[in-house]
């Protein structure tokens, strides 16, 4: 003889078993949820939502994992905090700061190819000891991971701004 399954007992003779009563409390969560998202995504408050295959949802926009980066629409993002929050503040009809994430994120991509490239032509440059092209490309390295720097900063500072007035801002 089988064992019974623990989900399958009778509550009473009423003929209610604990699977009926487990369904129909996920099909009420699952309703309720529904509900609420599709409120709360047609409201003036941005929400961001992660999906489980690594995209965001963000207002009515979705932000899409690519191999090139992170895809709003036609616009490709390198940095995902910029594409999240390009598409709250475009929501909000913050559009210069919207612009503003756009800007960064470029600004933040060629510094860091910039980076990249001098830093290996820089060891070529000393396998091959060639003393004028290591003084030259570490020269731009080095000027490159400066101005590097000063993006991310720019950036933390557009990101805590954004955050902070802009969006906090409306939702009071």
């Amino acid at each position: 003889m089988m064992a019974r399954s623990s989900s399958i007992k009778r509550l009473d003779n009423s003929g209610v078993t604990v699977d009926t009563i487990v369904k129909y409390g996920l099909k009420r969560v699952t309703d309720w949820t529904r509900q609420e998202l599709s409120e709360l995504r047609s409201s003036k408050a941005p929400i961001c939502v992660a999906l489980t295959n690594g995209d965001f949802l963000v207002a009515t926009y979705l932000v899409k994992k690519t191999a090139a980066g992170w895809q709003v629409n036609d616009l490709l993002f390198n940095d995902r905090r910029c594409a999240v929050f390009y598409c709250a503040l475009t929501h909000l009809s913050k559009f210069n700061d919207a612009d503003e994430m756009i800007e960064i994120d470029r600004k933040l991509y060629t510094l860091t190819f910039d980076k990249n490239l001098f830093r290996s032509r820089l060891d070529n440059a000393h396998l091959n000891r060639d003393q004028f092209r290591i003084d030259l490309f570490s020269s731009r390295f080095d000027e490159s991971k400066a101005k590097l720097t000063q993006v991310k900063q720019d950036l933390e500072k557009t990101l805590l701004r954004a955050k902070y007035i802009n969006l906090l801002g409306t939702l009071t």
